[in-house]
């Protein structure tokens, strides 16, 4: 192996090496995913790489997904229906069967959060730190609240939509789901007020801040070094 190859390529390999390796920014992140409002006359939205936007519908402009500062927010109802995006994430769970505050699991969640990498984009990493999260739950009935699920068995309820994370449950982990509950006096067969069959349900992200500390390339550039190691092998074959 001639000494100018062996030099390219320990170059080429140094770079993929750094680029993989590269540690987060210390500065945390903050994702609002607001990208309105839309224009509601316009036959189509104008094409992005931040969201998939479709038709307008009573609540606002479908999206099937939201892509803020590395984190893809989407409907996590199993053929339900879809989120809405103007303005930020809004899911409509009119007259649906919420949960009760002591009795949640995260099949009822209504959005969930994850991590996904675009071409060209930053950041870009797998797995994260949610630090603080500002939702707000409107509902009809006695009031409940909203709460938050993690990859890692994390649960917090926040009457208020306001909530803090911290400790292992929520340390690098894969997804987050958000839902809404109701209180639990709704458990209560003997209750005056009736819990179900109320219409308004209504759940709004606002914003979400984290840290991540697992940064990987994003596939642009694992692509563009992939190419050049490969040209180089093989230009290193065709001249042995």
């Amino acid at each position: 192996m001639s000494l100018r190859y062996r030099t390219t390529f320990l170059a080429l390999l140094l770079s993929f090496a750094v680029l993989w390796t590269a540690p987060a920014t210390a500065a945390p992140f903050t994702a609002t995913w607001d990208y309105g409002p839309f224009d509601p006359y316009a036959d189509e939205q104008p094409p992005s790489p931040f969201y998939d936007c479709s038709d307008w519908g009573a609540g606002g402009l479908f999206c099937s997904w939201l892509w803020d500062q590395g984190l893809e927010v989407s409907s996590a109802v199993f053929n339900g229906p879809t989120m809405y995006g103007d303005v930020g994430p809004f899911y409509d769970a009119y007259s649906f069967d919420l949960p009760i505050k002591s009795s949640i699991s995260s099949g009822d969640a209504l959005l969930q959060i994850v991590p996904k990498c675009l071409p060209g984009l930053e950041p870009c990493f797998d797995t994260f730190t949610p630090r603080r999260m500002v939702a707000d739950g409107d509902m009809e009935g006695p009031p409940g609240g909203v709460f938050f699920a993690s990859s890692r068995g994390g649960l917090v309820r926040a009457e208020h939509g306001v909530a803090n994370f911290g400790g292992p449950q929520w340390t690098d982990i894969s997804w987050m789901y958000v839902g809404l509950y109701r209180p639990n006096e709704c458990a209560n067969p003997d209750r005056v007020q009736n819990c179900y069959n109320y219409g308004e349900q209504n759940l709004t992200l606002e914003s979400l801040t984290f840290d991540t500390e697992h940064r990987i390339p994003e596939p642009g550039s694992v692509l563009l070094l992939g190419a050049g190691l490969l040209a180089l092998a093989r230009r290193h074959r065709r001249s042995a």
